[in-house]
């Protein structure tokens, strides 16, 4: 019993490392000055925020039901065909690393492929051998701040959602 649930515990984690979604994480960097550009782009929407040691907008999205969901714009950008965009993500929950199942990652890769918009991403936290969940998409730093407000909006409500129904928490 031991030894198959360490198989499928190893086949899990290079099921969820390959196929699921791909590693998310920020580049490191210290005393990463904040774009005055994001700054810019906040301040035209109707979003409530601070800039966070790291340089991002940290936005704390509240609901009616008393729950919150806080969302990171990042003052770091990459360009895909000239195109510059930014990176909208938030934490949907931290699970310790054996306890993730091939049925949550057929149902976040499933969740992947039919989103309208953003998709699951993950890191594992080897100090806590955790995985941290996440889920976010790209954001063009030319879009109209209603558009950036609409994502930011859009990323918490599917993340508190998730993080609701698989950890039945408000931590993030």
């Amino acid at each position: 019993m031991r030894k198959t649930r360490t198989s499928l515990t190893i086949i899990t984690l290079l099921i969820f490392s390959t196929l699921l979604v791909y590693v998310y994480a920020a580049p490191a960097r210290s005393s990463q000055p904040v774009d005055r550009r994001l700054v810019s782009e906040m301040n035209a929407t109707n979003m409530n925020y601070h800039i966070d040691a790291d340089g991002d907008a940290a936005v704390t999205v509240l609901f009616n039901d008393e729950r919150q969901q806080r969302v990171w714009v990042t003052t770091v950008t990459n360009t895909f065909r000239e195109q510059e965009v930014r990176n909208v993500y938030t934490i949907v929950g931290e699970i310790p690393a054996q306890d993730i199942t091939v049925e949550m990652l057929m149902e976040l890769l499933s969740n992947n492929a039919s989103a309208a918009y953003g998709s699951y991403q993950a890191l594992h936290l080897e100090s806590t051998d955790e995985i941290a969940i996440f889920f976010g998409g790209k954001v063009s730093v030319q879009a109209p701040p209603e558009l950036l407000e609409a994502i930011t909006i859009h990323i918490a409500e599917i993340a508190d959602t998730q993080e609701q129904r698989i950890f039945g928490i408000d931590k993030y």
